[in-house]
């Protein structure tokens, strides 16, 4: 079983997040938008400098931790913003 690594780039800090897990880009893409949507938060404040990225996966059953050969473009906030105005799902697309 895996879980899926995944963390947001923050351009002016130009580091990544605290990274967190899920078990599909789905679902990370949906915490990612919901974050995107929250007033209170830095993302929502300034879309244009965060971006979603998978970093890897962990193997629950052996503990291995393999991350992948580039972090994994997702989804850049203000187009997450801009997709969840329309109404429409949001979905992840790869680089």
């Amino acid at each position: 079983m895996k879980q899926y690594c995944y963390a947001t780039y923050d351009v002016k800090a130009e580091s990544y997040g605290i990274p967190f897990f899920a078990a599909t880009n789905g679902l990370a893409v949906r915490s990612f938008v919901q974050l995107c949507e929250d007033n209170n938060s830095m993302v929502s404040k300034y879309p244009e400098d965060f971006t979603l990225y998978r970093l890897g996966f962990v193997d629950l059953f052996n503990g291995d931790f393999v991350l992948e050969p580039k972090p994994l473009y997702l989804l850049n906030a203000t187009t997450a913003l801009n997709v969840a105005d329309a109404g429409a799902p949001a979905e992840a697309s790869e680089r």
